[in-house]
């Protein structure tokens, strides 16, 4: 069955929930369904929301997934354009020298993250927390990493338009030198 037949199914069985109080598996029996199938649509929490029609059913359905603007997903920002400049004011990074500071005062931050945990490292002798101080030193290290890529990508990039400029103008010049 396809989602507008089980559209319609939910709607006749929230009817008949609503009106006598059938459990799914005896709905199921009656109307000569699959129960293991129709247990995965048919829903009595569902059903006790149900006096509207299927259209207005789509309508109130609940957004799923986390709410609006959380950031439990976020593993390190590392590609994020917005950084704090150095009056901690926020700013977004438009051209390749925004991204280019950008990647530079990670990396900064970053080194200072790992001094500050090899000190850590140097004063706990506790097993669990060198564990846990070198899994961080680990993942700065990483970030670390990303930012010299970018680096690079940027300086790969901006190098080649400097040479496509370059080869535009110098073939710009010449026809214009033969021509003359």
């Amino acid at each position: 069955m396809n989602k507008r037949e089980w559209e319609q199914i939910k709607f006749n069985f929230a009817i008949e929930y609503n009106r006598t109080g059938v459990s799914v598996l005896s709905w199921c029996k009656e109307n000569q369904l699959n129960y293991d199938t129709a247990r995965r649509h048919l829903k009595i929490k569902n059903a006790k929301l149900l006096n509207f029609t299927p259209s207005e059913l789509k309508k109130r359905k609940r957004r799923r997934g986390p709410p609006l603007g959380s950031q439990n997903a976020l593993k390190h920002g590392g590609y994020s354009n917005i950084f704090c400049n150095i009056t901690n004011q926020k700013v977004v990074a438009i051209t390749e020298e925004d991204e280019l500071c950008l990647s530079r005062i990670r990396i900064h931050k970053a080194m200072q993250a790992i001094n500050k945990l090899q000190e850590k490292l140097q004063t706990n002798i506790r097993v669990e927390t060198c564990i846990k101080l070198m899994n961080a030193l680990f993942l700065v290290e990483q970030s670390i990493d990303r930012c010299i890529g970018k680096i690079e990508l940027i300086k790969r990039t901006s190098s080649k338009t400097r040479i496509e400029k370059q080869r535009n103008y110098d073939l710009n010049h010449n026809s214009q030198l033969q021509q003359t």
